[in-house]
Parts: C-alpha cells; sequence; structure tokens
C-alpha cells in the first residue's frame, strides 16, 4: 500500500517561483450589498494600491456576490458600487471564465467583508477541490470593522505554505489583535513581503508539486526539515501508526493543518475514527486482595454464624483492607516508573489532545477561531500538569475532608464512602460525547441514561472496590467506583479519570463538561430517586445517621458540595472567557440574565438543564430568590414563544388548526375551535387572573363601552327580528332605546335610504363599538376577528348566521328543530360555531348559545308573518325560502313598513 507520506523527490524537475508581488494575480472582489461604504472603499483602496505598486500586465479583477463578473484586466472600468445582492462565493468558481483565469494566474486574492455563511465556506472548499485549484496560493483579505480594534490597519491572522514567514497564528496565538502582525498601511506591508522574499510557484510548474496537504514549519522539522506532504486520502486508512509519527503528527501546528484540511472537505468523522483508533489500552494497577478480603466477606455472608464470630471477621476485614491499601501504594509507585507505561500515557495524551482539537475546530464553525491554538495548549497544559499521577496512584484516604459514614459490608463505623458508577448501556456508550452533550453538560446530565447508572450500593470504598468480579452487593456491573474524597489535587485527577471512564468511556472531553454531567446526574438523582432521599423532609435526614437511604443521601449531597466548590469551567460556560470556580460562572449566568433577558444564556440554556442551573445557583447562594422567580417566568415565555414561533414556520400550510394548544394554555373554555369564551362581568377569559395580570396590563385592552344610556338589562338581551334577514333597519332594535334613523322632517323611509344607512351606521359604532377599535368602520357591521386578538366590537353577525345556516336545512330537518328541543340545541351550536368561524366581532362571548336561543322565537314568528305577506298559510314556517337577493337594505325597510303597516304589499 502506498505510504500515506508524500515527499517529493529532489531528482524530478525544479519547480519555477517568481516573487509574489510581482506574480500574475487574479483579484476576486466582494461587491454584496452588504459592502457598502467603507467596507468597498477599503477592497478598492487594496486592490488599487497593489496593481499601482506591482502590476503585471496579467493581473486581471472580478467583482462578485450573486454572480461574479467576467475577469478583465481593466481595472479602471470596474463598477465600484456594491451592487451584487448577496454574498456567494462559489459563483467566482462557477464562472468559467473566472475559473480559468485563477488557473493561469500564479496567486489569486479573494476579498470579502467576511459575512459568508458556513454552508457557503464547505461548498467553496468543496467546488475548489473538484475543479483542482486548492495548489494555487489564495490570499484572503477580510475587510471589515472591529469593535475595539483599530480600524484602517492590515493585520496577519494566519499564514501558511510559501507564505508561512509571515507568521500569523503559525507563531502567534489570536488572544487578542494586539498579539498578531500588523502593518498600518498597504505600503507597508507590501515592503515587508519584499525584505522576506516571499515568492510562489509559477502556474506553469504547479503541476509539478506534490498532491498532498502541508502541515507546517513544525511537521517539516521533524522530517530534517524537508519537506513532507501528507494524502488526505491514504492517511484514513493508514492503520495503527508508530509514536514517532504521532508524536509529530498530533503536535499543534501540524494536527491543527491537518484538522482544518479535514474540516473544509467535510470529512472531521474520517479523521475522528482515525484518530480514536490510534489510542492504546491503559492497564492501570488494582487493588488486589492479598489478604483475604474477599474470603472474609464471603464468610460472613454465610447462614448460621453467630454474632461474636461476625464481629471477628469485620475486624479481621478492615484489617485486611489495611494491608491491601499498603500493597496497592509499592504497586502504583513501580507503575509509575515504568518506561514503558510512561510511553502509552504520552500516546494517549496526544490522542486525547488532538480530539479536543478537533472538537474546537469542529465547533468553530468557519470563524478565525479554527486557526487559533489557544485553547489547544491550553487543554495540554492541563494534561501535563496532571501526569504526576495515573488513576488511584496518590489518591490521597487521610488527609483532607472526606465523606465517612457506617459501610454495611465491612461494619466500620468511620470508614470513606463511595459511589458507584454501572456501565452506560450499550445503546448509550457514546451519548455524552455527543455535541449536545458536550455543548450543554448540565443538560445531558439530567438524561435518564446518566442518572440511571448511579447505583444504590452504599458501602465503603474498599469494600465496593473488592466487589466479586465488578459487581455490587446487588449484583451490578460496575464500571467506575469514585472515592467520596476532597475534590482537589491528585484526588481530582482519579475523581475525573473515573468520570471518564464511565461516562465517556475514557475519553476525556474536558474536565469542566465531564464533572457538570456528573454534577447534574447527582442532582437529578437527589431529586427524583427515593433511594437517595426524594421526597424526605429535614427532620426526617436527621432521625438516624446510619440509616441507609440517609446516608446515601448525604453522600451524594457530600460529594455535590465538592464539585461545586472545586470545579473550574470556563466563565462564560463556553471555549472562550477566563477559567474560574464553578460559582463564579454562575455569577455570570446571572449578570447576563439580568442584562440579555429573553436572550440571556439561561433562558436560552436546554430546558432539561434549567432546573439543574437554578438548582445550583440556589445552592451555591449565587442566585436569589427574586432573580430565581424571574428566570423561572422568562424561562416559560421564552419556551411558549419559541414553541409558537417554531410551529408558526412548520404549518404555514395549515394556518389555524396548530394554534388551538397555545390558546388552551390560557383561556378557560372556547366557543368553537380557536375561538375562546368571554364569560363577561367579573369572570376572566384566562385560566388563572393573577398569572396574566402584568401582561395584560401592557396591552391596549378597553372595557366595552357601549350605549350610555341603555340599562343593564337591555345591554344583554339581543334585538329581536324584523325582518326575515335581521333586527329593526329603522330604528334601534333595543326597546328601551329605539333610536329612530330617519326623523319625520325627512320624509318617506325609501327616499332617504342612505340617510338611513348612515344614521344606523352611526349608532351601531356607538352602542357596540369598543373605543379606539371601531370608530373608522364604514358600516356599523362586526369585523374580522383573528384569535387571540381582542375584538373590536360587542356584537356578532348572529341574525345573518341563523338565516343562513337555517336556508340550509333540509325541510325535514328544520320540522325535527322546530318539534325536538335536542335537535334545536344541536341547530344552536351549529349557529354559534359558524359565527366563531366565520370570526366576526365579539365571538369570545359566552352568552352566544343563549342569544341565539333568545332570537329564535322572534325569527320563527317573522317567518310566519313573511308567509302571510305572500298570500301564504303560516302554519308551516318550514315551507318559507329565504332569498337572499332580498337582504339588501331597501328590502329590508321595505318589508319593516309593510310589517308595520306603513306600506301595502
Amino acid at each position: 500500500m502506498a505510504s500515506w507520506k508524500i515527499t517529493p523527490d529532489p531528482s524530478e524537475s525544479l519547480i519555477e517561483y517568481t516573487p509574489f508581488l510581482a506574480s500574475r494575480k487574479f483579484f476576486a472582489v466582494d461587491d454584496s450589498g452588504s459592502t457598502a461604504g467603507s467596507i468597498l472603499k477599503r477592497e478598492q483602496g487594496f486592490v488599487q494600491t497593489l496593481h499601482k505598486q506591482k502590476a503585471n500586465t496579467e493581473d486581471s479583477i472580478s467583482l462578485w456576490g450573486s454572480n461574479c463578473d467576467h475577469p478583465t484586466d481593466d481595472f479602471e472600468s470596474a463598477k465600484w458600487k456594491s451592487n451584487h445582492l448577496y454574498t456567494w462565493p462559489a459563483s467566482i468558481l462557477n464562472k468559467f471564465s473566472a475559473l480559468e483565469k485563477i488557473k493561469k494566474s500564479d496567486i489569486w486574492f479573494l476579498l470579502t467583508d467576511g459575512e459568508i455563511y458556513d454552508n457557503d465556506v464547505y461548498q467553496l472548499a468543496e467546488l475548489a477541490s473538484q475543479v483542482d485549484v486548492l495548489s494555487v496560493p489564495v490570499v484572503f483579505i477580510i475587510t471589515d470593522a472591529r469593535n475595539k480594534t483599530e480600524t484602517g490597519k492590515i493585520y496577519v491572522i494566519a499564514a501558511k505554505g510559501c507564505f508561512a514567514s509571515l507568521g500569523g497564528s503559525a507563531v502567534k496565538e489570536l488572544g487578542s489583535w494586539k498579539d498578531i502582525p500588523v502593518f498600518h498601511d498597504e505600503l507597508l506591508f507590501f515592503k515587508h513581503c519584499e525584505k522576506l522574499e516571499i515568492r510562489v510557484p509559477t502556474a506553469e510548474s504547479r503541476d509539478k508539486l506534490p498532491k498532498g496537504a502541508g502541515l507546517g514549519s513544525d511537521w517539516e522539522n521533524t522530517h530534517s526539515g524537508n519537506p513532507v506532504f501528507v494524502d488526505l486520502d491514504l492517511l484514513p486508512k493508514a492503520g495503527f501508526l508508530s509514536d514517532e509519527d504521532i508524536l509529530s503528527l498530533f503536535a499543534d501546528e501540524a494536527f491543527n493543518a491537518l484538522a482544518v484540511a479535514y474540516k473544509t472537505r467535510k470529512r472531521t468523522a474520517e479523521l475522528r475514527s482515525f484518530v480514536q483508533a490510534q489510542k492504546i489500552e491503559q492497564v492501570a494497577p488494582k487493588l488486589e486482595d492479598i489478604s483475604g478480603a474477599a474470603a472474609i466477606i464471603s464468610q460472613m455472608g454465610e447462614a448460621g454464624i453467630s454474632e461474636s464470630v461476625r464481629k471477628t471477621l469485620q475486624e479481621q476485614l478492615r484489617g485486611a483492607h489495611a494491608k491491601n491499601r499498603e500493597n496497592y501504594k509499592k504497586t502504583i509507585a513501580d507503575f509509575v516508573g515504568s518506561t514503558k507505561e510512561q510511553s502509552r500515557r504520552k500516546r494517549n495524551q496526544l490522542v486525547d489532545a488532538a480530539l479536543r482539537s478537533l472538537s474546537s475546530i469542529e465547533a468553530a464553525g468557519s470563524t478565525a477561531d479554527i486557526l487559533s491554538r489557544r485553547s489547544n495548549r491550553a487543554r495540554r497544559a492541563e494534561v501535563v500538569a496532571s501526569d504526576n499521577s495515573v488513576a488511584l496512584a496518590n489518591l490521597n484516604f487521610d488527609d483532607g475532608p472526606s465523606c465517612k459514614g457506617f459501610c454495611l459490608v465491612c461494619c466500620g463505623e468511620e470508614e470513606l464512602m463511595s459511589i458507584s458508577l454501572k456501565e452506560l448501556d450499550s445503546a448509550d456508550t457514546g451519548y455524552n460525547t455527543t455535541d449536545f452533550a458536550l455543548n450543554f453538560p448540565l443538560a445531558a446530565g439530567t438524561s435518564s441514561k446518566n442518572v440511571n447508572i448511579i447505583s444504590s450500593q452504599n458501602v465503603c470504598f474498599q469494600c465496593a472496590l473488592l466487589g466479586p468480579s465488578g459487581m455490587s452487593i446487588y449484583k451490578e456491573k460496575l464500571k467506575a467506583i469514585i472515592a467520596a474524597v476532597q475534590y482537589q489535587g491528585s484526588n481530582k485527577k482519579y475523581i475525573n479519570d473515573q468520570l471518564y471512564l464511565a461516562l465517556t468511556e475514557g475519553l476525556q472531553t474536558g474536565t469542566a463538561g465531564v464533572t457538570q454531567v456528573f454534577m447534574a446526574t447527582l442532582e437529578e438523582t437527589l431529586r427524583t430517586k427515593s433511594w437517595a432521599g426524594a421526597g424526605l423532609c429535614d427532620s426526617q435526614l436527621s432521625v438516624d445517621e446510619q440509616h441507609e437511604t440517609v446516608q446515601r443521601r448525604r453522600t451524594f449531597e457530600w460529594m455535590l458540595d465538592q464539585l461545586l466548590s472545586n470545579t473550574q469551567t470556563r466563565e462564560t460556560f463556553s471555549d472562550v472567557g477566563e477559567w474560574v470556580a464553578f460559582p463564579t460562572a454562575l455569577k455570570w449566568v446571572a449578570r447576563n440574565f439580568e442584562e440579555n433577558g429573553l436572550a440571556s444564556f439561561f433562558v436560552t440554556y436546554p430546558i432539561a438543564g434549567h432546573a439543574t442551573l437554578l438548582s445550583l445557583g440556589q445552592k451555591t447562594g449565587v442566585f436569589s430568590r427574586d432573580t430565581v422567580v424571574r428566570m423561572q417566568i422568562s424561562k416559560v415565555v421564552y419556551r411558549i414563544v419559541f414553541w409558537y414561533l417554531e410551529d408558526l414556520l412548520k404549518h404555514q400550510a395549515h394556518p389555524g388548526e396548530w394554534k388551538h394548544p397555545y390558546l388552551n394554555l390560557i383561556y378557560q373554555d372556547f366557543n368553537a375551535f380557536l375561538v375562546p369564551k368571554d364569560f363577561g362581568g367579573t369572570r376572566t377569559l384566562v385560566t388563572d387572573v393573577e398569572t396574566f395580570r402584568s401582561r395584560l396590563m401592557s396591552v391596549d385592552f378597553m372595557p366595552h363601552e357601549q350605549l350610555q344610556s341603555l340599562p343593564e338589562e337591555d345591554m344583554q338581551s339581543v334585538m329581536p327580528f324584523k325582518t326575515p334577514f335581521c333586527g329593526s333597519v329603522l330604528h334601534c332594535g333595543f326597546e328601551r332605546c329605539n333610536e329612530s334613523f330617519l326623523s319625520v322632517d325627512h320624509g318617506s323611509a325609501l327616499d332617504n335610504i342612505e340617510i338611513i344607512r348612515k344614521a344606523r351606521t352611526k349608532h351601531l359604532i356607538k352602542a357596540f363599538g369598543i373605543k379606539r377599535r371601531f370608530e373608522k368602520n364604514e358600516t356599523g357591521l362586526p369585523e374580522a376577528t383573528s384569535a387571540p386578538t381582542p375584538p373590536s366590537s360587542a356584537h356578532t353577525n348572529l341574525h345573518i348566521t341563523v338565516v343562513r345556516t337555517w336556508a340550509e336545512q333540509t325541510r325535514e330537518r328544520k320540522r325535527a328543530i322546530l318539534d325536538d328541543a335536542d335537535e334545536r340545541a344541536s341547530f344552536v351550536r351549529s349557529v354559534r360555531k359558524r359565527i366563531c368561524e366565520g370570526g366576526r366581532g365579539d365571538i369570545f362571548n359566552e352568552n352566544i348559545e343563549q342569544d341565539i336561543c333568545e332570537v329564535l322565537p322572534s325569527f320563527f314568528q317573522v317567518l310566519g308573518e313573511a308567509l302571510k305577506f305572500e298570500g301564504r298559510d303560516d302554519s308551516d314556517i318550514t315551507v318559507y325560502e329565504h332569498d337572499l337577493n332580498n337582504n339588501s337594505l331597501e328590502a329590508k325597510i321595505k318589508y319593516e313598513l309593510m310589517a308595520s303597516g306603513l306600506l301595502n304589499a
């Protein structure tokens, strides 16, 4: 099989080089809308200065955005107007003429404001690989303003390959702008490049370059300073590498370059599998039973032994524990000095550091964070600093605080207690290394997958270690055993290793994350498991110090307090920020909440970790009661809004049904689907007045301001039918108002239809309109209402809905409605549903059914009168047929005049 290392053959033709600035240059300049203003001016300034100072007759330029212009060598003809719409860098390589120009150039410059989505970056990288331009040297110029950074200067963020001598992240950390090379203007930058004598391969000789990825100067130095490239296709198939190769390939600079190369090709998963396969199993010394402690435990389990014999055996067991511990310490000392073991540890540390680096680069998206090695070095330093011991090597049993208690096995009174962790189910072994768990460990820790690994076994540390076949006293297969010792110094190393073993299959994903997972798991166990004292009140906890449940709970609480006090994490719970004590990070959470509200870290944290964050904040005294209450309220608001907007996007094709569960959270009852019921008076629409009081105070929802002159009983009654279609159109239908819509001075009603229409509209607005909502209505009829928006008036289109629903019934159905109470009730519900679905006016009113019932007698009476006017028998009103053409104001005026005897039929 071919080697994954590519070493150029010195005997082959030499590659021709040309000075960087004097080379044939192609400029691809971002001219999208987001570059308008100073950004475009800076881009233009850089290009024009370089072209003026170091022009090559074959230089060319294209402006790009959502599309790319044809290249031109006439730089003066470029139209710098930021009119190329959105930023899509793939448009450059999709333009055949631009692609050909890049291939014929010695170097190309890609200028942009950096406002590019991750997917577009990946698409550009993938396309560059497909069209074979990855070998063309490229300079990325990101032009934009930076907060708290002096603008107008050129900063070298990163430089590799033929540009490595410029520095950037290859020699500096990207902790701040002041720590990287900077030039006050283009001319100084060009002068520096000339001083360094930077050269690039000519376009004609690029085909002679070896195919593969260069990993930087440190990598080359490990190969006697010779250029050695890595075949990205063959490396994942290379199998188990030698320690020497691992040392050079997984070094900071080399692996960072390697990880970026795979990331830009969307092949991170391949690299991760390869790196994981490089780890070698380490077998740490175990606490061996050289004193017969296991046999003593077996004897104690035999039936029929006397109490005196049991006590003798317990005393012997405690002595055996002491001898075993002394032997273990001696074995550990020999183990630590082993050259072979030191080599294994060093290799595994490099693998773990590489995996953490890969995770950081993957999480960084397409930002400059993928170029920085600062977090790499911090994590590597942490591993090296703690490398003075291996698992259990210097576990401090005697000094410092520890949780001691009564052991149910050896019956020791003041024994060091333990917490035993069971194996994760086979399907869940990778759960704590997922992106979700790594990003939100306090949420992941509350999962049943993690909570169920804590054993209810409550025995001392040494009895737990000596469990037969690695089992608990309840025959559970154990993965790790944690001593309840102070979480400091060498003890911290031991506890962390045990947590890695149990939670991440030994993968060292970071102590801050794994301890947060365990804290959340302990907190959730204390809250939900009855065998851990969930539900016990404080008075019960002090009844019996040796009570198993009580002691187990205290062991868990003691360990949780240790983790809370001594865990270090990033202040902002992310990959950036200072390392601080966990309570200090919680203070940042509280400050961030006060400053950002619904956009804060706490509110946007996954709901699974919400209760844990609150509880830990209270345990440490960081979150006040007032803060906790406001956090809870904000989280509820955020969740509802988040779900609502998510459903809004998901159900665009169904604009109504999905809203009902949200309305159901708020309202007491409904008149119809999506139509809440307004109970009127002092009763409220919502389920709990106090819960919604503060929200409603900010809403411009005024009470119905109805006709002042009407008594209460009249305001609550319904206008009776006066025509087959509605109530009176000549005067107000309420008897105690009866305001006329036409004075006697105006003469005949039929000659003044418009006067009646306007007067009626004005009266309806006054009678039913809600202040500042209904004044601009042009008909006085109910307006469209969209739940849960409050209505603009206090009436509905009740009369015409009764008419339309009745007109749709068969004669048999109409007779049933007249004769049968149940059928009539069903008809009333149908009318109510139709009113609400029509969505006009106060469809929330709880009395809609009652109003329909009240209006039906006058409706049936009017139908009989209408039959008489037609010269027909009024004994069977089911024969009357509504002609909707007669639903005009003029026709209704005529009918009402005839019914009053003022007009002949």
